[in-house]
Protein backbone atom coordinates (compact mmCIF):
# COMPACT_ATOMS: atom_id res chain seq x y z
CA UNK A 1 0.00 0.00 0.00
CA UNK A 2 1.18 3.16 -1.39
CA UNK A 3 1.81 6.40 1.66
CA UNK A 4 0.04 9.42 0.75
CA UNK A 5 3.36 11.51 0.84
CA UNK A 6 4.78 8.44 -1.81
CA UNK A 7 1.47 9.28 -3.76
CA UNK A 8 2.17 13.14 -4.15
CA UNK A 9 5.91 12.57 -5.04
CA UNK A 10 5.00 10.23 -7.78
CA UNK A 11 2.13 12.65 -9.12
CA UNK A 12 4.36 15.35 -8.51
CA UNK A 13 7.18 13.95 -10.67
CA UNK A 14 4.69 12.93 -13.40
CA UNK A 15 3.29 17.16 -13.96
CA UNK A 16 6.88 18.56 -13.67
CA UNK A 17 8.95 15.89 -16.29
CA UNK A 18 6.55 13.10 -18.04
CA UNK A 19 3.44 14.81 -19.02
CA UNK A 20 2.54 15.50 -22.45
CA UNK A 21 3.83 18.66 -23.14
CA UNK A 22 1.87 18.99 -26.54
CA UNK A 23 -2.03 21.05 -26.74
CA UNK A 24 -4.78 19.97 -25.71
CA UNK A 25 -2.72 20.43 -21.83
CA UNK A 26 -3.87 18.74 -18.96
CA UNK A 27 -5.85 21.30 -16.56
CA UNK A 28 -4.01 21.77 -12.98
CA UNK A 29 -5.55 24.14 -11.28
CA UNK A 30 -9.01 25.00 -10.14
CA UNK A 31 -11.69 22.46 -9.43
CA UNK A 32 -11.20 21.16 -12.86
CA UNK A 33 -7.59 20.70 -11.94
CA UNK A 34 -8.70 18.69 -9.04
CA UNK A 35 -11.76 16.42 -10.78
CA UNK A 36 -8.53 15.93 -13.26
CA UNK A 37 -6.30 14.43 -10.68
CA UNK A 38 -8.90 12.49 -8.85
CA UNK A 39 -9.94 10.53 -12.08
CA UNK A 40 -6.20 9.87 -12.82
CA UNK A 41 -6.22 8.30 -9.14
CA UNK A 42 -9.14 6.52 -9.39
CA UNK A 43 -7.74 5.28 -12.65
CA UNK A 44 -4.59 4.30 -11.33
CA UNK A 45 -5.84 2.60 -8.41
CA UNK A 46 -8.15 0.74 -10.28
CA UNK A 47 -4.74 -0.79 -11.82
CA UNK A 48 -2.95 -0.86 -8.61
CA UNK A 49 -0.87 1.50 -7.51
CA UNK A 50 -0.06 5.00 -8.27
CA UNK A 51 3.01 5.18 -10.94
CA UNK A 52 4.38 7.15 -13.61
CA UNK A 53 3.81 4.77 -15.81
CA UNK A 54 -0.02 4.15 -14.65
CA UNK A 55 -0.13 7.99 -15.21
CA UNK A 56 0.79 8.28 -18.48
CA UNK A 57 -1.41 5.13 -19.57
CA UNK A 58 -4.46 6.89 -17.43
CA UNK A 59 -4.07 10.14 -18.97
CA UNK A 60 -3.55 8.75 -22.78
CA UNK A 61 -7.09 6.77 -22.01
CA UNK A 62 -9.15 9.36 -20.55
CA UNK A 63 -8.02 11.97 -22.93
CA UNK A 64 -8.59 10.11 -25.68
CA UNK A 65 -12.27 8.98 -24.07
CA UNK A 66 -12.64 12.88 -23.09
CA UNK A 67 -13.39 12.21 -19.43
CA UNK A 68 -10.52 14.72 -18.77
CA UNK A 69 -10.42 18.67 -18.91
CA UNK A 70 -7.54 19.98 -21.21
CA UNK A 71 -6.97 23.40 -22.33
CA UNK A 72 -8.23 24.53 -25.47
CA UNK A 73 -6.23 23.77 -28.74
CA UNK A 74 -5.03 27.14 -30.30
CA UNK A 75 -6.98 28.81 -32.62
CA UNK A 76 -5.65 28.49 -35.91
CA UNK A 77 -5.47 31.73 -37.93
CA UNK A 78 -7.39 32.36 -40.64
CA UNK A 79 -6.24 33.47 -44.20
CA UNK A 80 -6.86 37.22 -43.41
CA UNK A 81 -5.05 36.90 -39.85
CA UNK A 82 -2.03 34.78 -42.00
CA UNK A 83 -2.59 38.06 -44.76
CA UNK A 84 -2.25 40.80 -42.35
CA UNK A 85 0.34 39.85 -40.63
CA UNK A 86 2.58 39.40 -43.59
CA UNK A 87 1.66 42.45 -44.82
CA UNK A 88 2.64 44.28 -41.36
CA UNK A 89 5.80 42.65 -41.82
CA UNK A 90 6.14 43.73 -45.23
CA UNK A 91 5.37 46.86 -44.11
CA UNK A 92 8.16 46.51 -42.22
CA UNK A 93 10.97 45.60 -44.50
CA UNK A 94 10.37 48.23 -46.91
CA UNK A 95 10.37 51.01 -44.55
CA UNK A 96 13.84 50.02 -43.79
CA UNK A 97 14.80 49.60 -47.20
CA UNK A 98 13.37 52.80 -47.88
CA UNK A 99 15.72 54.25 -44.96
CA UNK A 100 18.44 52.72 -45.63
CA UNK A 101 18.09 53.94 -49.47
CA UNK A 102 17.45 57.59 -48.09
CA UNK A 103 21.24 57.94 -49.23
CA UNK A 104 21.52 58.65 -52.64
CA UNK A 105 23.36 55.97 -55.17
CA UNK A 106 25.94 59.75 -55.58
CA UNK A 107 26.77 60.21 -52.30
CA UNK A 108 27.67 56.73 -51.54
CA UNK A 109 30.05 56.72 -54.09
CA UNK A 110 31.55 59.64 -53.60
CA UNK A 111 31.83 58.40 -49.74
CA UNK A 112 33.63 55.32 -51.40
CA UNK A 113 35.76 57.05 -53.96
CA UNK A 114 36.92 59.71 -50.97
CA UNK A 115 37.83 56.48 -48.59
CA UNK A 116 40.21 55.03 -51.39
CA UNK A 117 41.90 58.29 -52.35
CA UNK A 118 42.52 58.47 -48.30
CA UNK A 119 43.46 54.89 -48.33
CA UNK A 120 45.77 55.68 -51.21
CA UNK A 121 47.25 58.80 -49.83
CA UNK A 122 48.00 57.06 -46.89
CA UNK A 123 50.05 54.48 -48.61
CA UNK A 124 51.94 56.68 -50.26
CA UNK A 125 52.67 58.66 -47.32
CA UNK A 126 54.06 54.81 -45.47
CA UNK A 127 55.72 54.70 -48.43
CA UNK A 128 57.70 58.21 -48.37
CA UNK A 129 58.20 57.01 -44.47
CA UNK A 130 59.53 53.81 -45.15
CA UNK A 131 61.79 55.78 -48.08
CA UNK A 132 63.39 58.82 -45.48
CA UNK A 133 63.92 56.04 -42.38
CA UNK A 134 66.46 53.98 -44.65
CA UNK A 135 67.79 57.19 -45.91
CA UNK A 136 68.21 58.95 -42.45
CA UNK A 137 69.95 55.16 -41.26
CA UNK A 138 72.13 54.60 -44.06
CA UNK A 139 73.59 57.87 -43.88
CA UNK A 140 74.37 57.46 -40.09
CA UNK A 141 78.16 57.28 -39.13
CA UNK A 142 80.70 57.75 -36.05
CA UNK A 143 83.53 59.84 -36.53
CA UNK A 144 86.42 58.96 -35.53
CA UNK A 145 88.70 61.97 -35.82
CA UNK A 146 88.85 63.91 -39.03
CA UNK A 147 88.55 62.02 -42.10
CA UNK A 148 87.57 58.83 -40.17
CA UNK A 149 84.97 57.25 -39.41
CA UNK A 150 83.93 54.55 -36.80
CA UNK A 151 82.38 51.75 -39.52
CA UNK A 152 81.89 48.75 -36.86
CA UNK A 153 79.93 51.18 -34.23
CA UNK A 154 78.36 52.48 -37.06
CA UNK A 155 77.23 49.44 -38.72
CA UNK A 156 76.23 48.33 -34.73
CA UNK A 157 74.01 51.23 -34.18
CA UNK A 158 72.08 51.42 -37.75
CA UNK A 159 71.30 47.80 -37.03
CA UNK A 160 69.98 49.08 -33.70
CA UNK A 161 68.29 51.59 -35.50
CA UNK A 162 66.34 48.81 -38.28
CA UNK A 163 65.01 47.39 -35.17
CA UNK A 164 62.78 49.79 -34.33
CA UNK A 165 59.17 48.92 -34.60
CA UNK A 166 55.53 50.98 -33.95
CA UNK A 167 52.55 48.88 -35.03
CA UNK A 168 49.45 49.82 -35.79
CA UNK A 169 46.30 48.08 -36.12
CA UNK A 170 48.71 44.36 -36.75
CA UNK A 171 50.50 46.54 -39.71
CA UNK A 172 54.08 48.42 -39.16
CA UNK A 173 53.69 52.34 -39.14
CA UNK A 174 56.40 53.65 -41.01
CA UNK A 175 55.32 57.25 -39.88
CA UNK A 176 55.86 56.40 -36.02
CA UNK A 177 58.98 54.77 -37.00
CA UNK A 178 60.47 57.30 -38.54
CA UNK A 179 59.38 59.46 -36.27
CA UNK A 180 61.07 57.50 -33.34
CA UNK A 181 64.34 57.25 -35.38
CA UNK A 182 64.72 60.79 -36.56
CA UNK A 183 64.59 61.28 -32.24
CA UNK A 184 66.97 58.33 -31.53
CA UNK A 185 69.41 60.22 -34.24
CA UNK A 186 68.56 63.41 -32.59
CA UNK A 187 70.27 62.48 -29.05
CA UNK A 188 73.26 60.33 -31.11
CA UNK A 189 76.96 61.89 -30.82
Amino acid sequence: MQSEAEIRHVADEWVRNFQPTVAPRLILTDAAGQKNFEKLGQRCFDKGHVSISYLTESYNELAAAGQLELTPEPRAKTQEELAAEFQAKELIRIQKEKLENAVPFHDKVTAFEKAKKDAEKEKARQVAALAERDRLIDNYSINLGPGRIDHARSQNLREQLRKINVTKNGKTDWVGVLALVQEALSKMP
